[in-house]
């Protein structure tokens, strides 16, 4: 109860990205540091920890567009060194993944100009740091895999950090119970009055707006696909010769 009572005391809330043009690039983000998270097969916590990491970062500062993809993959590498103990995320995985956009040495400077403006405080506490302390996760694939999954859809919705840590987390953790059919939570009367309430519909509104997306992406793969075997079964159609042109006679 006492590490709990003090990553309350840490936890940061934030008022969403300074630059509105980069606002609308936040799921395109976040779902480049999950492809990221998932190739180099580093734990969620990494996950969550670089999207806040990004989100400290461009609350405050100014960041161009074509150097999004460099600052969050910096954060990304950070985060990693931070949660995970092994070593599978190097800076020269990450620039194997995306050489076309970045070399090493601009990574590494990019992760100490991170370091610098954060001033080297990196471990703040994510909303998985919270759902690890209210419920027993590491003991529960099942409930572990739907909170992990609810958190990633809504870390991509430019709203979620505006809801402080504590309440993304519970809300996860009470949403993730109902999908499960699971038994509510017993919790403590240190968090029983904490109002979870508006980012639970919040959650469930991202959810939806993610199945929605996905079923317009099926639905479009489906047309093309069904247009590709409709011009593979129509005949080949020629176009006609064009008759031969007589040559003009001309007297001499």
């Amino acid at each position: 109860m006492e590490y709990l009572e003090h990553l309350i005391a840490q936890q940061q809330v934030l008022v969403g990205w300074q630059q509105a043009d980069l606002v609308p690039l936040r799921p395109w983000v976040v779902g480049l540091l999950g492809w990221l998270q998932r190739r180099l097969r580093l734990s969620a916590a990494s996950l969550c920890l670089g999207i806040a990491l990004l989100d400290r970062l461009l609350e405050r500062n100014a960041c161009a567009r074509d150097h999004l993809r460099l600052l969050a993959c910096a954060c990304l590498l950070l985060a990693s060194k931070y949660c995970d103990d092994d070593e599978s995320a190097t800076a020269r995985a990450v620039v194997h993944l995306q050489a076309a956009h970045f070399d090493q040495a601009e990574l590494c400077a990019t992760e100490l100009n991170v370091l610098a403006a954060l001033d080297h405080r990196v471990g703040a506490p994510t909303a998985l740091d919270f759902a690890h302390q209210l419920a027993p996760l590491a003991n529960d694939d099942a409930l572990r895999g739907a909170v992990e999954r609810l958190l990633c859809v809504a870390l991509a919705n430019a709203a979620t950090p505006q809801f402080a840590p504590l309440v993304v987390g519970l809300a996860a953790l009470r949403h993730a119970c109902a999908l499960l059919d699971r038994a509510g939570l017993a919790l403590s009367p240190l968090l029983a009055a904490v109002p979870s309430a508006s980012c639970e519909r919040h959650l469930a509104r991202c959810l939806e707006a993610q199945q929605a997306a996905q079923a317009q992406q099926a639905a479009r793969g489906r047309t093309a696909a069904a247009a590709s075997q409709a011009r593979d079964r129509s005949p080949v159609r020629r176009a006609p010769r064009r008759a031969r042109r007589q040559p003009i006679a001309c007297k001499l």
